[in-house]
């Protein structure tokens, strides 16, 4: 009687962690995602400049490396998930030696193998996508910017091509 008692007693234990345990879960799964900070559709968030901007020229080399994680939705696309460690030496405007680890979900998703096209303003990194180009920032601060409509890799160098970046995160 004492041993029936006992293996109920363990049985009852268990199944109130595993209950316990799936609540806990699902509570997380509840929490709302934050969204990226952007003004989406815009191209800019009144935060750093632009992979577009005068400010900073491709002249010269550049050398860094910039690690960030964010999630949010755009327009027309929709969710979207990212995780990128960027390393690059830029030399006026070509990625001279890079290393990069990327994690995409949502409508980034399965473009960890996006093509490099360029550098771009001493702080971005950019990658061909299916049908968009991405501007991964290998300085802390830049933020990652999508472009939807392609241009030519020779667009990329010329300040007089006008851009419409999206910014999707702040890092």
């Amino acid at each position: 009687m004492r041993r029936e008692f006992l293996e109920k007693g363990l049985l009852t234990v268990k199944l109130v962690s595993r209950l316990a345990a799936g609540a806990a879960l699902a509570a997380v799964a509840m929490l709302p995602v934050a969204p990226a900070q952007a003004d989406i559709g815009t191209g800019s968030s009144g935060g750093t400049a632009s992979p577009t901007s005068p400010a900073d020229d491709d002249s010269g080399a550049s050398t860094d490396t910039a690690t960030g994680t964010c999630s949010g939705t755009v327009d027309r696309r929709g969710f979207f998930y990212a995780h990128t460690y960027q390393y690059a030496y830029t030399s006026n405007g070509t990625v001279e030696s890079e290393d990069h680890d990327f994690s995409f979900g949502g409508f980034l998703s399965d473009e960890e193998h996006a093509r490099i096209i360029g550098a771009r303003n001493t702080k971005w990194v950019i990658y061909r996508a299916k049908d968009f180009d991405l501007a991964v920032p290998y300085v802390s601060g830049a933020g990652l910017y999508l472009l939807e409509k392609r241009h030519d890799s020779d667009d990329l160098n010329n300040p007089e091509t006008d851009f419409n970046w999206i910014k999707l995160c702040d890092y």
